[in-house]
């Protein structure tokens, strides 16, 4: 075999581990029908309100929020700016959106920092139930041990979750600020997350692993 031929099946397999890394489902966790996470999440106002510095940018607290809720997707980012900070994107969902008869119909997915969701009708709840009960949450981790957590997450794990919603900003005038609404949809409607705390909350033999 010439080593042209050599070098383009090498190419080939490249080219198709990382189509296996990135596209192949990664396992999810299936809870059966109900309502798993009756809950919307917790918010108040900041109890620290003074800024601090995370390398070269500065965060400021504008809510302290906590929540339980199950992961509908996970995302991971590697190109831009705010990728100093967040890696990765969680779609979450409390009250129906926790609901695997309801998560059934519904298509998930996330790209672009946009986290999107498609049904066919009739939808198994309206617009306006899914938009309350569900956002798209930008991870910021306070620690390398979160992060650590956040990268294990499935589809399908329940999730607690306790810190702070954030604006960020640099000295170059880069901004970066999240919602502070449940209600809210479109562009500047995601969470921006410092997350202080986190811990998988699957209830005891329910969760189950399977594929994509």
């Amino acid at each position: 075999m010439s080593s042209s031929a050599k070098r383009k099946i090498v190419v080939w397999v490249l080219v198709g581990l990382w189509g296996a890394y990135f596209f192949w489902p990664e396992p999810s966790v299936r809870h059966g029908p109900g309502v798993l996470v009756p809950d919307a999440p917790g918010q108040s106002g900041p109890s620290n309100p003074l800024p601090w510095t995370v390398d070269s940018y500065k965060l400021k607290s504008l809510a302290d929020l906590s929540l339980t809720a199950r992961v509908l997707s996970k995302a991971r980012y590697y190109v831009g700016r705010e990728t100093d900070l967040s890696r990765y994107d969680l779609a979450l969902g409390w009250g129906p959106m926790s609901d695997e008869a309801v998560l059934d119909r519904i298509t998930i997915s996330q790209s672009s920092r946009w986290y999107r969701w498609r049904y066919r009708n009739p939808p198994p709840i309206s617009q306006g139930q899914i938009i309350r009960h569900s956002g798209n949450f930008h991870i910021i981790a306070a620690t390398d041990q979160i992060l650590a957590k956040v990268k294990k997450l499935r589809r399908g794990d329940l999730v607690r979750m306790e810190g702070r919603l954030v604006h960020v900003s640099a000295a170059d005038g880069w901004r970066w600020k999240s919602s502070v609404s449940r209600t809210d949809t479109g562009a500047r409607s995601c969470e921006l997350m410092w997350v202080e705390a986190l811990s998988v909350v699957n209830p005891p033999g329910r969760g189950r692993a399977g594929g994509g």
